[in-house]
């Protein structure tokens, strides 16, 4: 059974930190990590900072694309 986190307890980062590294242009888990200054540990936490980068690449694509559709804003 996969055990879904909500916490790096390795590190004691939590969503809102990997958003935060996302926002500032990591794409990846491990940049995410090292945005934090450290690095993945036991990996439990891998799929939902794999969840949050797709969600802010998402996020981003649909902003690029209301910014090409309506330059005004």
């Amino acid at each position: 059974m996969t055990e879904h986190r909500n916490h790096c307890d390795c590190h004691d980062l939590d969503p809102d930190a990997f958003r935060a590294a996302c926002d500032a242009g990591c794409t990846r888990v491990k940049g995410c990590f090292q945005y934090h200054r450290c690095l993945p540990k036991c990996g439990k936490c891998s799929l939902m900072v794999r969840r949050i980068i797709s969600e802010s690449q998402a996020s981003n694509d649909t902003c690029r694309a209301e910014d090409a559709t309506n330059p005004d804003r």
